[in-house]
């Protein structure tokens, strides 16, 4: 098909790898004869100077700084896309020039950006043969050298995701005889009991109708042949079928189920490719996701239903390593493949190092599978690339926190990103982010909601949330909290604690080698703020736009959401007795991120013009032994109808309520009344810190 508004090569073609990927999508090189794509990429590294072979596979190598191993596949299926370049594309949404021909998206795009982005960094670049059909080129290569300290694959994820997982794969040739006969015999012949493994095989591996696809076994028969043998002495049949692998299971196990289910005949297996499914954590892929953002993305993580060369890689060298690479995966082998140069060049430039070098990821971390013993990571870490490159210096209000012990550990526009996610997550967009990922839930203090949103929040996004209560931990007694902390790190992705002293947080995250999330202590309650914010932004509008009222106790619930409330940009009025205040250094932080609330003595006057009104418990966890004394303080800072007569506020509660002392039963059973919207926000919104922090 003819593109509209095409444009000349030499408008679009203006750095070497749009020349390259140009003059590789024009060169065919399907399966089995890629010899002459090869050669063009020979060319273009002679021209940078740098060495290059074709190994006794077919595989084009070019050998240099083994801190990372940028790869690809040369070879595309079968079908001519006319090569051409469109101005502009309206379907994808973009603009400028848009590259159609047959592999410019699988994945000769990738392979093209795999080889611009190793001339750029002068690291090491291999692209193999044979990925369509038996990968034979990455089987060579990983038998023929030693394995690069870390590995990008390139695969089409779009410039803007990293992908974490594919299945496996297994091929088996079933092969049955029987005796010729009359048809009219009941005796099944050979073509019935390949018929009858097959529908048992698939019966075998039903998958339930909630599954993901990516978590189940795919059976797909592809070719049967039968009928009389030459001689027409016997029957004969062949069936070649295909196994998709989910990383639950091994191709072994795949192979003896299938096996179990023969009552004739015989199945010829081939070599399998195992499933492979990374970490988030990975330090690979969280260099890709912070090379996204500084390209203006919003990275995303990708699990694929295929099988790639990764597959390989991952069951022969243990190193960090993901896939990436530009193209929509949709486009796959499509009669209207395409790919919008500004993706490529981008994918050009997310692998090259920015905010750090190989010098940024520290040697003891360069190695092994489990990214939980490589420290603690940040958000921006760059891919390890050349050791001859120069770290450039961040900017620290784009690196996300290791650790989240109080609302202003986040930067006004890393508060916006987190509720901005739990937004996208509440309505089921990018769930399954944190696969094969463990919180570790450490309770000093009882809990309902925190428990309860923090399991079922990982649960969701593809994760395990482990409890640990107090009879479980030994905080402070029995065992400093910094060998807690360095015992749990060896077996969980993050810690999240519910403990009494706020230092007991500090001290965990100060030792621990996972990020540490503070689901509550005596001075804050960080998370709850977030779910109070998301709340507010959905239920009432623009959270720069709003005022808010907080009457009753300064606790540790009133001095995170005072400081949210800065950062946030809401206007915030204070009311609490004398005595009961937030405190000078909550107003000091809360000047530093934004503007400083509003203190008043008068319940009614902090809620006249408010939008919303807040209140909790006048007598924290903790502090029963004082209730006595401290009640008559909050004479007067009831929330109850009279308070809130004349005004459209709505009241928000952190919950569990005293009902009939800080809050009546009619406020807190209203229409105004927001606190069920916040217990269930609460999940939400860890889920957006959680993917933020890990993913």
């Amino acid at each position: 098909m003819a593109v509209s508004d095409p444009l000349s090569p030499e408008e679009a073609l203006d750095t070497p790898g749009r020349q390259l990927l140009y003059d590789l999508v024009s060169t065919p090189s399907v399966s089995g004869a890629e010899a002459d794509a090869a050669a063009v990429l020979v060319e273009f590294f002679e021209a940078h100077d740098r060495e290059v072979f074709v190994d006794e596979a077919g595989n084009v190598r070019a050998p240099a700084d083994d801190a990372v191993l940028l790869t690809s596949h040369v070879d595309t299926v079968p079908g001519e896309v006319p090569v051409e370049i469109a101005d502009g594309d309206g379907e994808l949404g973009a603009d400028g020039p848009v590259l159609w021909g047959r592999g410019s998206v699988d994945a000769t795009g990738p392979l093209a950006a795999m080889a611009a982005a190793a001339v750029e960094t002068g690291v090491s670049f291999a692209g193999v043969v044979g990925e369509e059909t038996d990968s034979r080129g990455a089987r060579h290569l990983v038998a023929d050298r030693e394995a690069p300290e870390a590995l990008i694959n390139g695969e089409p994820s779009g410039w803007d995701a990293v992908t974490l997982g594919y299945r496996g794969f297994l091929a088996g040739t079933y092969v049955a005889t029987s005796e010729s006969g009359h048809t009219s015999r009941p005796d099944p012949n050979a073509v019935e009991h390949a018929m009858g493994w097959w529908r048992r095989v698939e019966d075998a591996f039903e998958a339930d109708d909630y599954a993901p696809v990516f978590e189940t076994v795919t059976t797909k028969p592809v070719g049967i042949e039968g009928g009389l043998s030459e001689d027409g002495l016997s029957m004969e049949a062949t069936m070649d079928a295909q196994f998709r692998v989910p990383p639950s299971l091994a191709p072994s196990d795949v192979r003896e189920r299938a096996d179990a289910e023969l009552d004739a005949g015989t199945v010829h297996w081939e070599e399998p490719i195992p499933p492979v499914m990374g970490s988030p954590r990975d330090p690979v892929a969280t260099a890709l996701r912070g090379g996204i953002r500084r390209a203006g993305g919003d990275p995303r993580l990708l699990r694929k239903t295929g099988t790639a060369d990764v597959n390989l890689f991952a069951g022969a060298w243990d190193v960090p390593m993901a896939t990436y690479g530009p193209g929509d995966s949709d486009l796959d082998h499509a009669p209207d493949e395409r790919l919008p140069l500004a993706a490529f060049d981008r994918a050009v430039e997310v692998p090259r190092p920015g905010a750090g070098s190989p010098d940024s990821v520290p040697s003891s971390t360069r190695h092994g599978p489990d990214p939980r013993r490589r420290g603690r990571p940040t958000r921006h870490t760059d891919p390890p690339m050349s050791a001859n490159t120069t770290p450039s210096p961040t900017d620290d209000a784009d690196e996300f926190p290791s650790d989240f012990l109080d609302i202003d550990d986040l930067a006004a526009s890393q508060l916006a990103t987190v509720l901005e996610r739990a937004s996208a997550l509440k309505t089921g967009k990018d769930l399954t982010q944190l696969p094969r990922t463990t919180l570790a839930m450490l309770f000093e203090k009882p809990s309902t909601r925190t428990r309860a949103s923090f399991e079922t929040g990982m649960t969701q996004l593809g994760g395990h949330a482990m409890f640990l209560g107090p009879d479980d931990i030994q905080l402070g007694h029995g065992e400093p909290p910094k060998d807690t902390a360095r015992a749990l790190s060896g077996y969980a992705d993050a810690l999240m604690v519910r403990t009494f002293a706020h230092e007991n947080a500090e001290i965990l995250a100060e030792h621990a080698d996972v990020p540490v999330i503070n689901g509550l202590t005596d001075d804050a309650h960080p998370c709850q703020t977030l779910a109070d914010l998301l709340t507010i932004r959905e239920a009432v509008g623009d959270l720069d736009e709003v005022s808010a009222a907080w009457v009753g106790d300064g606790n540790n619930v009133a001095r995170s959401f005072a400081v949210g409330a800065a950062l946030a940009g809401l206007d915030l009025t204070v009311a609490t007795p004398d005595g009961y205040g937030l405190g000078n250094d909550v107003y000091e932080r809360c000047a530093k991120v934004g503007t400083e609330p509003t203190a008043v003595d008068d319940p009614a006057a902090a809620v006249a013009d408010a939008d919303v009104v807040y209140t909790d418990v006048w007598v924290s966890m903790g502090e029963e032994e004082a209730r006595e004394e401290k009640l008559p303080a909050f004479d007067g800072y009831q929330v109850n109808e009279a308070l809130l007569d004349g005004t459209n506020a709505a009241f928000m509660h952190c919950l569990p309520a005293h009902r009939g002392e800080e809050v009546t039963d009619a406020v807190l059973e209203s229409e105004r009344s927001l606190v069920w919207e916040q217990a269930e926000n609460r999940m939400h919104a860890q889920k957006g810190l959680l993917v933020e922090l890990l993913a």
